[in-house]
């Protein structure tokens, strides 16, 4: 059983690591996204 739950503990790390980089990744984004709606806004004026 208690293979099992560090099996399982292991997995939701991973999984874990996983999200935080994907969320890492998404914040840079709509910060690159940001930066060009800015640059859109004063190209239109």
């Amino acid at each position: 059983m208690l293979k099992k739950v560090k099996k399982a503990n292991a997995k939701l790390a991973c999984s874990r690591k996983k999200v935080q980089k994907l969320d890492k990744k998404k914040k840079a984004i709509k910060a690159k996204l940001a930066k060009m709606d800015h640059r859109v806004e004063v190209v239109n004026q």
